[in-house]
């Protein structure tokens, strides 16, 4: 199954949201979120946690171009990662 979850927090509430959401993902899945560009760089202890857990998994970071969400209103610059838990 899928789980649906918003997200686009500033503040470390996004990786909250991450890592709540790798808490639901069953093993074998697949994780998409798109979250804010400073998620790759930030370096808050959670922040730097997120960062080991994808790299740990093979998963990616993916910078979005900017300009991305300009038509919802913000020009918050964007990132893809995706990861996958292991079964």
């Amino acid at each position: 199954g899928r789980a649906k979850l918003a997200a686009g927090r500033l503040d470390q509430a996004d990786i909250d949201h991450a890592n709540r959401a790798w808490d639901f993902l069953a093993p074998g899945g697949k994780m998409v979120l798109i979250l804010s560009a400073g998620t790759m760089t930030r370096t808050t202890a959670k922040h730097r946690a997120f960062q080991a857990l994808v790299r740990v998994h093979c998963g990616t970071f993916e910078a979005l171009p900017p300009g991305t969400f300009h038509e919802s209103g913000t020009e918050v610059p964007g990132c893809i990662v995706v990861v996958g838990k292991p079964r």
